[in-house]
């Protein structure tokens, strides 16, 4: 049987668009106060985008991401919501850098 047998989907992520329907991008490193001239990790350039999945999603468990039926990511957490909510979803501008959550980043 197929890994993504055993997986449940919760919801198909889509990118924040603007009114024309673009994707709205945005680069968090260029908000950070670098004062510690810490450097970009190897994903932290970006453009990013924003994306969210329902907040009534607070389950913990294995999770999949795929694009285009290919599988790009597995991962767990303890708050499926929080997880792509605040950390996917909404990349913060420290996690850009050495010494922040570049995972974060690498899958966005």
């Amino acid at each position: 049987m197929e890994i993504t047998n055993y997986f449940k989907l919760i919801c198909e992520l889509k990118p924040l668009t603007d009114e024309h329907g673009q994707i709205v991008e945005y680069f968090p490193a260029n908000e950070y106060k670098n004062s510690a001239n810490k450097k970009l990790n190897q994903y932290g350039k970006g453009p990013f985008c924003q994306f969210r999945i329902p907040s009534t999603v607070n389950r913990e468990g294995v999770y999949i991401i795929k694009a285009n039926d290919d599988i790009k990511y597995i991962g767990e957490c303890e708050n499926l919501s929080q997880r792509f909510n605040l950390g996917y979803g909404l990349i913060s501008p420290r996690n850009c850098f050495v010494g922040g959550q570049s995972t974060n980043c690498k899958i966005h």
